[in-house]
């Protein structure tokens, strides 16, 4: 039988549309080879990012959980994720091509970063004011917790801690739109505090905290280079809640006389530099804060020996301290938390710490706290799921 010789030239020598192909398939699959010698979840934690826990192999009684559990897990530990991350965020911003693809950071003066600034209608991430269906459904969202705590006899107090445009808006680019005059914190506090539950907005305490006439206007507030408050940002809005919590608990007394030790130390940049692909580059100075006479002693953000100014998230704590003066405490948190968590630990003799903002009733009845507090960052108002 006849030899066809184009057939073995073909099967000799491959076509460069094959070799093409080789090429694309070994290129994709570089980050999951990567990612078998790569500890891409233990970088994550060690640099204050949540990183899931890998799911079981065989689905449970749910298919759709189990499927996206998987997906979360492949999005955050394949190998090279970071060094990819960079990369695309190197090469955008020589194109100039940051906002057009919808890069969540924006970059202000004397290298300020902020995450999702949402300002005027037209841009990647638009300022849009509350429909009243949705501001309906968070009142209602909040209100059935507080009532769900009341009914236990426990107190309930709702914290909003302000996004880092709120209190430095003047670090922000010079071009953008100013915001509403009514914005959705503003709304949902008016809305709450109408409808009689106890909520505190520290924008105001934080914004009168920065000025130049105040104790602590030496120092920044926030994290230069990353989403968070810092130590300093969180004692102030502590100083907040010892006020609110003390009408309700005549034991909690002021802390505004407590001698504090404020120290700054230099790390790599934070999460935001991360985004924009210059961490290894930045330079963050980090405020510490250490009280004269703390009860107890409780890791804060950073841990020490961080290179990095986040601290790693931790969904869920019990915390002890003796001779505080609140018995029992649940605090629901985000990652806004960890900050705040050395000095508002020292109020409860025994808190329970959930990174969730859903109040679950068999927990409740659990710990059995004397007060619930709901913290949340300002931003979560703008997110599309409600949570």
């Amino acid at each position: 039988m006849a030899t066809d010789i184009s057939q073995i030239e073909e099967a000799q020598f491959p076509s460069p549309d094959r070799w093409l192909a080789l090429a694309f398939v070994l290129m994709i699959s570089l980050p999951g080879l990567f990612g078998v010698v790569d500890d891409t979840t233990g970088r994550r934690r060690a640099n204050g990012e949540h990183a899931s826990r890998r799911p079981p192999l065989v689905p449970g009684s749910e298919m759709g959980a189990w499927l996206r559990s998987w997906h979360d897990y492949l999005g955050e530990s394949f190998g090279l994720r970071q060094e990819l991350i960079e990369t695309n965020a190197q090469l955008k911003k020589a194109g100039g091509l940051g906002r057009a693809y919808r890069s969540p950071v924006t970059a202000g003066p004397d290298g300020w970063l902020f995450l999702k600034v949402r300002r005027g209608t037209q841009r990647i991430y638009p300022e849009l004011p509350f429909q009243q269906s949705e501001l309906d459904a968070w009142a209602v969202n909040v209100e059935a917790q507080e009532r769900m705590v009341r009914d236990r006899g426990s107190q309930f107090l709702f914290v909003i801690v302000p996004d880092k445009q709120s209190i430095y808006p003047d670090r922000l680019p010079a071009d953008l739109p100013a915001p509403l005059p009514v914005s959705r914190t503003d709304a949902l506090v008016a809305r709450l505090r109408a409808d009689g539950v106890a909520v505190l907005d520290l924008r105001q305490a934080l914004r009168e905290a920065r000025t130049a006439s105040s104790r602590f206007g030496a120092w920044p507030l926030y994290h230069r280079t990353d989403t968070h408050w810092n130590a300093l940002g969180a004692w102030v809005g502590f100083g907040r809640i010892v006020s609110a919590l003390g009408n309700r608990f005549p034991a909690v007394r002021p802390e505004a006389n407590q001698r504090l030790e404020i120290t700054t130390t230099e790390m790599l940049g934070g999460d935001l530099a991360r985004m924009d692909g210059i961490q290894d580059s930045t330079r963050e100075s980090v405020v510490r804060v250490r009280l004269s006479s703390a009860r107890c002693s409780f890791a804060g953000s950073p841990p020490p020996g961080a290179r990095t100014p986040e601290a790693p998230l931790i969904d869920a704590q019990d915390l002890e301290c003796q001779g505080a003066p609140i018995r029992r405490g649940l605090i629901l948190h985000d990652s806004m938390m960890p900050a705040l968590t050395p000095f508002l630990g020292q109020l409860f003799e025994r808190s329970t710490w959930r990174r969730t903002q859903q109040l679950d009733p068999a927990l409740l009845g659990a710990v059995a706290p004397d007060v619930v507090i709901r913290e949340m960052v300002e931003r979560t108002l703008s997110e599309d799921v409600l949570l």
